[in-house]
């Protein structure tokens, strides 16, 4: 039983190595602690400030999906708001694409706005 144990162990603890938790988004994601809140989960912040939703969506493939995530955490559209001429449906329809993105190779993926 007990080498039974051992190996369950062994295996969530592979089983975690595989995963790999992304923040994306703009200023607020950057300047989030995500390895301070986070301590004992592989988080990666790919976050970058002044982006608008935009650009985090011409940019998808080289600053979130090249982290191969298993999960990702999105904030986005401040800056939208606040530097750009954008319409509230061209930032939801930017933030849709990623998330279709995402959803593509990556399974489900739910988005709340």
């Amino acid at each position: 039983q007990m080498i039974n144990d051992l190996d369950k162990s062994k295996k969530e603890i592979d089983d975690y190595k595989r995963e790999n938790i992304v923040f994306y988004g703009d200023s607020i994601t950057e300047m989030y602690e995500v390895e301070k809140y986070f301590p004992n989960y592989p988080v990666v912040n790919a976050g970058h400030g002044g982006y608008l939703s935009r650009r985090l969506l011409e940019e998808v493939d080289e600053k979130l999906l090249i982290y191969n995530p298993t999960k990702v955490f999105m904030l986005m559209g401040t800056n939208d708001i606040a530097y750009s001429d954008y319409t509230n449906e061209e930032i939801v329809n930017n933030v849709k694409e990623i998330v279709n993105i995402i959803g593509g190779p990556y399974g489900f993926c739910w988005s709340i706005a």
